[in-house]
């Protein structure tokens, strides 16, 4: 069974802000129709995380980058 294909956002040439990398992919999340549960869940881990580089991680879980 295929999995359902994750909603894309495009961190190339963008300001490297956490913060940004964060509204941007909840944008995507809620755009593609994703339950309110997930964008919560993703925020939630991402603000928990210590560090740029898990925020990375962790939006990669959730959403395509380009």
């Amino acid at each position: 069974m295929k999995k359902p294909k994750k909603p894309t956002v495009k961190l190339i040439d963008r300001n490297g802000n956490a913060f940004g990398i964060i509204a941007r992919t909840r944008r995507a999340l809620i755009s593609a129709g994703e339950a309110k549960k997930i964008v919560n869940q993703y925020t939630q881990a991402c603000m928990s995380s210590d560090s740029y580089d898990k925020v990375l991680q962790i939006t990669m879980d959730y959403v395509e980058v380009i």
